[in-house]
């Protein structure tokens, strides 16, 4: 009982040490001062329309094609599961599943090809099907629990990395950048 005590009071004395809040307000300063030299140089708000109009089910016929695209590709992984149809085969198999879609495929003499579904989650199901996609929820689980065990909330470089990877993981549903072996790292 004395020595958990003694290594309860030692993590409370290190938790002490480590939590400076000038880390905290610096890192702050660095975000704010990123966001404030952005706004000039960047259309947000032409960004913003797009991504509201996409939401709400319009949007131009880029955002009209990658909505198709994804109703196609959900059809072809409910059509191989368990196995999916393997890793890397979407671009191949996709075409099968385009040919259905005049809005996807585009001239039939010149027929558009579609190398990826432009959303990470639904073309991972389609490639990995669901017993490789488990795999993968196993992966996010073992990172969930570190993330709990070390309490990312409380500790400013954890919760930065938590953060990247749920914005990465968000932005996976709107495009392909989990295709990027650079992201990935």
């Amino acid at each position: 009982a004395a020595r958990a005590a003694q290594r309860h009071q030692q993590r409370v004395q290190w938790r002490r040490q480590t939590r400076q809040p000038w880390v905290i307000a610096i890192s702050g300063l660095v975000l704010l001062g990123v966001v404030y030299s952005s706004v000039g140089v960047l259309d947000y708000q032409g960004a913003w329309d797009r991504i509201e109009t996409g939401f709400a089910g319009g949007g131009d016929l880029s955002v009209q094609t990658r909505r198709a695209s994804v109703s196609s590709t959900l059809t072809m992984a409910a059509d191989h599961q368990p196995w999916g149809v393997g890793a890397g085969a979407f671009a191949f198999t996709f075409p099968t599943y385009a040919q259905r879609d005049p809005m996807i495929w585009g001239n039939p003499q010149a027929p558009n090809w579609w190398q990826q579904a432009h959303h990470d989650p639904i073309q991972f199901w389609a490639e990995y099907g669901v017993l490789g996609c488990t795999v993968l929820l196993a992966g996010f689980l073992v990172l969930a629990w570190q993330i709990y065990r070390v309490q990312a909330w409380r500790r400013p470089l954890p919760l930065t990395l938590l953060s990247g990877v749920v914005a990465s993981l968000f932005y996976s549903s709107l495009d392909f950048p989990l295709q990027c072996p650079a992201i990935l790292v």
